[in-house]
């Protein structure tokens, strides 16, 4: 996944950034909405942030797993 692609052009928030709001603590998308305002404005992102932090996710566990993280 391109870490650099822009998941929500509202909020300028990309796949990087939503990673990391994980790595810090966030459990899900429920905690990145109320954090950074993901998919709150225009609501056109939704689904494909659903999806994205879903990926992200396993593959933090993944990375976890491996010890890389």
């Amino acid at each position: 996944m391109l870490k650099n692609r822009m998941v929500c052009e509202c909020y300028d928030i990309t796949v990087d950034k939503i990673k990391q709001a994980l790595l810090d603590g966030a459990k899900g998308y429920d905690d990145l909405v109320k954090s950074m305002r993901l998919g709150v404005l225009c609501s056109a992102c939704i689904g494909d942030a659903k999806k994205v932090v879903e990926q992200l996710q396993n593959e933090i566990e993944e990375e976890k797993n491996r010890g890389t993280v």
